[in-house]
């Protein structure tokens, strides 16, 4: 996805020879930089990246493929299929915050 390759260039070099564990570390901390308010958790089936914060909140429902982008994006670095399990849905309270499964490892592994 061409937004997400953009945002990925704009966010600076992740060296994707580096473990798993720190290139995810990377990618949180540039997220950050981009007021995602982003953290990670370990789970039983592979990490979760979760938002705090959408950049794009106000407008996500007349632009779903904005979602899309932040999950080409992490599944670019973490060389991984990631799968949304929640969406920030502030306007109707639904959830406070995005979250995304990273699934299957691929050529570096995942956590």
């Amino acid at each position: 996805m061409a937004l997400a390759k953009g945002l990925r260039e704009r966010m600076g070099p992740i060296d994707d020879k580096l473990a798993a564990t720190k290139r995810l570390e990377q990618l949180i901390e540039r997220l950050n930089e981009a007021h995602y308010e982003a953290r990670w958790e370990a789970g039983a089936q592979g990490p979760r990246v979760l938002f705090g914060h959408c950049p794009y909140a106000e407008i996500i429902d007349e632009h779903p493929f904005l979602c899309a982008m932040d999950q080409s994006l992490l599944g670019d670095v973490m060389n991984a299929e990631v799968e949304q399990l929640a969406q920030i849905r502030r306007k109707t309270g639904e959830s406070n915050r995005c979250i995304f499964a990273l699934k299957r490892a691929g050529r570096k592994g995942l956590l």
